[in-house]
């Protein structure tokens, strides 16, 4: 990806439950995961997923954190939509959302670079990138403090950008019920579980910072 984007510096996530709000109200009455007191609300949902997506994309190095936890439209009491930013030392922000009820689909990721930015679609089976060609090198220019010299904002050579689709599928095979496997076979068979325990830790510290950042949802 760096070859092509170049220096990341954003990554948004984004998560939508349901192509119509209708839908989404009549799934969210039908179950416990609505309701504060049964520990409902998608920070708990989906936000460990993708919070522990944004920590291995910071490397786990966070300098700060801001979260907005809201309740729009599904039955129950808990949060049914939240956005927190995240940002490390080296200038890189990640963006999560997570949105309930949602009439029209977002993409999965996009990440802008300064050479370029890629994205994966809802369907998550392609990588699409729009990117300068990396052989190609960008001119920097003075400010012209005086009369401009025409209309000039950055490198007005015709830039070379190129395009490309990537197909992917997963390497390691997997599906949500995979994790129980890999529990049998760290009990029953001494096999190293994929998921270390310090990475469930920074998910766990993290989700607890976004709900204290928010008491109403508490």
């Amino acid at each position: 990806v760096r070859d092509e984007a170049g220096s990341v510096h954003l990554i948004q996530s984004l998560c939508q439950i349901g192509d119509e709000v209708g839908a989404a109200l009549q799934t969210a009455a039908q179950t416990h995961q609505t309701g504060g007191n049964t520990g409902g609300g998608q920070l708990l949902n989906w936000g460990p997923h993708l919070i522990d997506h944004a920590l291995q994309f910071l490397d786990y190095k966070v300098k700060d954190v801001w979260s907005e936890l809201k309740h729009l439209c599904a039955m129950g009491d808990a949060e049914d939509a939240f956005k927190v930013i995240m940002r490390n030392y080296d200038g890189l922000t990640v963006d999560i959302e997570v949105m309930g009820g949602c009439a029209f689909t977002g993409n999965a990721y996009e990440i802008y670079g300064d050479r370029g930015a890629l994205m994966i679609d809802s369907g998550e089976k392609d990588i699409k990138l729009n990117y300068i060609e990396p052989d190609y090198e960008l001119k920097p220019y003075p400010v012209i403090e005086g009369h401009p010299d025409g209309f000039k904002f950055s490198d007005n050579a015709k830039l070379p950008w190129r395009r490309k689709t990537i197909m992917v599928e997963p390497s390691l095979k997997c599906n949500v019920c995979s994790i129980y496997g890999f529990i049998y076979d760290t009990i029953r068979e001494g096999k190293e579980f994929p998921i270390k325990f310090e990475e469930a830790y920074e998910v766990l510290k993290y989700t607890a910072l976004i709900k204290e950042q928010n008491p109403q949802f508490k």
